[in-house]
């Protein structure tokens, strides 16, 4: 039902009301002892909406027993309102779960830009000081965790963090900013962004890194970079290629595998996988620029 909540549009409803007064006509015919006409599910759905297969089968059963079956013709009125109230019950249950995952969400997005403003003002100072994105981190990683009592077990049926909604609430916010004029809070948010892909890829890089076998240099270096504050890069990855361990082309080979991990492991379409792959690319060009000697010092 959540994939599908946007196909529930007005259209839609329009063609229950259609389907509905149809089994009007065909329960009068039949009791008039007319040939009833066929009905077909064909026209009631829209190839517009795109609905799942699953869904789709659904619904269309429930119309099929509800108009086609010879005991349930007289009912099929009553069947189809029952049909389109449970499918708009089902809606508002998604809706007001979403509702609540934004605002948990933006608490906890509220969470994480508070722990980078100044303790005594309250104020954040930009650019951003080491100890601010230091509490930011730390904050986020509390959030990505989820609550915890003071044994360290987790409270509540499905603690963690929301990603989506988490970062559904921050691209939202920059856009509120940035039409506001406030560029620093873009700039605090675009930060909380990172911070966000750091923790999420930093996730995946362990799991890898748990698999048998040698490690490729390339990723060691790319697994520090991506747990790494960007002002930290431009050090890292010069200290690699002195060091002689990575190459320009294995730094960039390496960053490759990642995103297609992204690419195949995330929903497509998804700010989760817009915003880590949008990280790996800054990743990957800052790497041409120092590890192949284009970036200006």
């Amino acid at each position: 039902m959540a994939e599908n909540l946007l196909s529930f549009d007005q259209k839609f409803w329009i063609r229950v009301a259609a389907r509905a007064d149809t089994a009007d006509k065909v329960g009068e015919r039949k009791e008039r002892g007319e040939e009833r006409e066929p009905f077909f599910l064909g026209s009631f759905f829209d190839p517009k909406n795109s609905f799942s297969p699953s869904l789709s089968l659904s619904l269309s059963l429930s119309l099929s027993l509800s108009l086609n079956h010879p005991t349930h013709q007289k009912a099929g009125k009553e069947r189809l309102s029952s049909l389109a109230r449970s499918v708009m019950q089902l809606v508002e249950a998604v809706v007001q779960q979403t509702d609540r995952q934004l605002s948990s969400a933006g608490e906890s997005l509220q969470a994480v830009l508070a722990a980078g403003a100044d303790r005594k003002t309250g104020e954040w100072e930009l650019p951003l000081s080491t100890e601010a994105l230091l509490r930011m981190r730390a904050e986020l990683n509390r959030q990505y965790d989820g609550k915890r009592d003071a044994s360290g077990a987790p409270v509540g049926a499905a603690p963690g963090l929301d990603e989506e909604a988490f970062l559904s609430n921050a691209f939202s916010w920059m856009r509120k900013a940035s039409d506001d004029g406030k560029d620093g809070l873009v700039e605090i948010l675009q930060k909380a962004l990172q911070l966000y892909a750091s923790r999420a890829l930093s996730n995946s890089s362990a799991a890898s890194s748990s698999s048998p076998g040698p490690v490729d240099p390339s990723e060691e270096v790319l697994n520090g970079v991506v747990a790494a504050d960007e002002r930290e890069w431009d050090f890292l990855l010069s200290q690699a290629g002195a060091s002689g361990s990575v190459s320009a082309a294995g730094f960039a080979a390496a960053v490759r595998r990642r995103m297609e991990g992204v690419a195949l492991g995330l929903a497509s379409g998804s700010y989760a996988q817009r915003v880590q792959a949008e990280f790996l690319k800054e990743v990957e060009e800052r790497g041409e620029e120092v590890l192949s000697g284009k970036k200006k010092k």
